[in-house]
């Protein structure tokens, strides 16, 4: 006998919306990361040619953590929202 439960359509159209918004800020995630790495390595070769001071090196690095870590939180409520599968 089967013991799996039968998903009803609105559970699964939720856990369809919810994997899409997943990968909708896993890109965006990436992409951010991306961004902030390029934009660390410029103000980082900038750093060398004494044409920004340090302290702009640290907030771009702090900015990109802190994105990082919204994003990081936010997957982690849509985990949480996710309907529980026996």
């Amino acid at each position: 006998m089967n013991n799996k439960p039968i998903p009803n359509s609105q559970s699964t159209t939720e856990v369809s919306s919810i994997v899409q918004e997943r990968l909708r800020q896993a890109r965006d995630s990436f992409n951010l990361a991306m961004i902030a790495i390029i934009f660390n390595l410029i103000f980082a070769g900038m750093l060398v040619l004494n044409k920004v001071p340090p302290k702009t090196v640290f907030v771009a690095g702090s900015l990109a953590t802190r994105c990082i870590q919204l994003a990081k939180y936010t997957n982690d409520k849509l985990d949480k929202s996710l309907p529980k599968s026996k």
